[in-house]
């Protein structure tokens, strides 16, 4: 069994590339320096009561997290925009600015002792909700910020889960059907595949996800059995038997790289080049930013989140693979599964 260690979200690719560790320093420090604004228990009670007019998966996983008061895992804090210079890294959103991960990560070597002069920051999820609020103190987008405390949410059970399997196996299974079929697609849309041949490249980044979430033997297990339509028992072992061959040692730990080597010898004729700059091209529309786009192709958490933003009728491009694949039919169900699982919001 080969069980790959989970990657933490400041070490991705795409955490790397737009944050670095002068970055991380002055929003280590500039936090420390102005800890006075974090908001106080009776604002954090206010700002977590509000309620959205919808009800939605995304509302009920937030309802569930403050009913089990998962809000003392965060610092809310709001900064005076006029009279306070806010280095440009305290803005960003695309990242879950979660300081466990922070003090263990190739860039945060350091951080740790900086942020134990404040022990109410050790091990807690920092949230910028200055752009969130009105002056009166009233959220400006409800569901906005819902979503966000979701998502940091879904980073932390990522990191903090030491399971063969993270979350349950039919939460992984219509997770992976989603991402497939999304990844499948464009690539099979571009160069006029067939659907054999479409099946055969969903196969590859299966693996890819579900390694990232498992062990290389749960992932290939899953792939072999579970309903995620791609091909007969042999077509599924010949596209495995490839992948080994081709990537060696690297077959055990697929990198974004590694499954764009396996597409690229799967022997369909008409692919040409498959590689990470063109998938994060065709797929930078699948989010709500081109940012959060590129980190949930390589990050299950961030993918969790963009599904659940669907299921609750955010608009965005990944709305497009729901639609076309019939998504839909076992989304409540999965809804219902997210809610209901101690492995997620129970275990933090």
């Amino acid at each position: 069994m080969n069980i790959r260690q989970r990657v933490n979200i400041f070490d991705t690719l795409t955490t790397r590339a737009t944050i670095n560790k002068t970055q991380l320093n002055e929003l280590t420090n500039f936090l420390v320096v102005n800890r006075t604004y974090r908001l106080s228990i009776p604002d954090v009670k206010s700002l977590v009561g509000a309620k959205s007019l919808a009800v939605t998966t995304m509302s009920s996983l937030f309802n569930q997290a403050i009913e089990l008061h998962k809000e003392h895992l965060f610092n809310f804090m709001r900064f005076p925009t006029t009279s306070l210079t806010i280095p440009e890294v305290v803005t960003y959103r695309h990242v879950t600015f979660d300081f466990k991960q922070l003090a263990t990560s190739v860039n945060g070597s350091g951080f740790a002792d900086t942020l134990k002069v404040v022990p109410e920051f050790s091990n807690t999820i920092f949230e910028n909700v200055t752009p969130m609020l009105r002056n009166s103190g009233e959220l400006v987008d409800t569901l906005a910020f819902q979503s966000m405390v979701v998502r940091d949410l879904l980073v932390r059970s990522y990191y903090d889960n030491k399971s063969t399997v993270w979350l349950t196996p039919s939460l992984l299974r219509y997770l992976c059907r989603f991402y497939n079929m999304s990844m499948s697609s464009v690539i099979a849309s571009t160069f006029n595949l067939n659907y054999s041949e479409q099946q055969m490249i969903a196969t590859v980044f299966s693996l890819f996800f579900l390694q990232l979430v498992s062990d290389t033997d749960t992932a290939e297990i899953m792939v072999k059995t579970s309903k995620l339509g791609l091909g007969t028992p042999d077509q599924l072992l010949g596209i495995i038997g490839r992948l080994k061959n081709v990537l060696g040692d690297r077959y055990d730990a697929m990198t974004l790289d590694d499954v764009c080597i396996g597409i690229n010898n799967l022997g369909i004729a008409r692919l040409e080049g498959i590689d990470r700059r063109f998938i994060y091209t065709r797929q930078r529309s699948i989010g709500p930013d081109a940012l959060t786009s590129a980190m949930s192709i390589e990050y299950p958490p961030y993918w969790c989140y963009l599904v659940l933003t669907v299921l609750s009728g955010r608009k965005m491009g990944l709305q497009n693979t729901f639609k076309r694949n019939d998504l839909n039919k076992d989304a409540v169900a999965f809804a219902d599964d997210l809610i209901k699982t101690q492995s997620f919001l129970p275990a933090l």
